[in-house]
């Protein structure tokens, strides 16, 4: 009997702890994507810890991902902290896929941003083009005339105003998933290479 007991008593605990982290409203727009918000009461939110981010399915439920990457910390003047974190898949990031965490005592009070629930199956994780031939690609698409690194008196510039020798205009690509300029759509996924282009003449970046 005493041992029914404790199995009753660890089920009911269970079923607290899940139903104490339930949000209490949740704004979600595209099915692909996990809510751009989620809000918490201030008795049952979540514990926050850096290298998690915590995500609501259609039910309602909570679940803990570990796919990301924390980019920023800021901290307001009414004491809450900011905690911008980026997703990753297969150690990738997505680009534009970033939920803050609003956190306040230590809790997750709200978090919004965009996070990618279904991927395409097969994405791959090696590109098909070198990192040369994406900047060949990427500089002919552009279609300046000339770009800051093929210039000797920038590149010296940039060496002495970071004061490093090695620093140099020249674009070293990031592997990302991209969907498009400024939105998310897990469907459209691809892997790309990310580049920070200098232009000099036309100037632009």
């Amino acid at each position: 009997m005493r041992k029914e007991s404790l199995i009753i008593a660890s089920l009911f605990l269970s079923v607290v702890a899940v139903h104490a982290q339930r949000p209490i409203k949740v704004e979600r727009t595209k099915a692909d994507l996990f809510p751009e918000w989620v809000e918490f009461g201030e008795s049952e939110a979540p514990a926050f810890k850096s290298n998690q981010v915590w995500l609501i399915d259609p039910q309602g439920r909570t679940s803990i991902s570990s796919s990301l990457r924390p980019i920023t910390k800021e901290k307001d003047q009414i004491g809450f902290e900011h905690h911008r974190m980026q997703q990753m898949h297969n150690n990738i990031p997505v680009e534009h896929a970033v939920y803050i965490a609003h956190v306040k005592n230590g809790k997750v009070l709200s978090q919004n941003g965009k996070w990618v629930k279904d991927f395409p199956t097969g994405l791959p994780v090696k590109p098909a083009l070198t990192e040369t031939a994406a900047l060949i690609k990427a500089t002919q698409f552009l279609s300046a005339k000339s770009y800051k690194w093929e210039d000797p008196a920038e590149e010296a510039f940039i060496k002495n105003e970071q004061n490093d020798l090695r620093a140099t205009f020249k674009p070293q690509g990031e592997l990302v998933y991209y969907s498009g300029q400024e939105e998310v759509d897990g469907p459209s996924l691809k892997l790309a290479y990310k580049f920070d282009v200098y232009a000099a003449d036309p100037v632009g970046r």
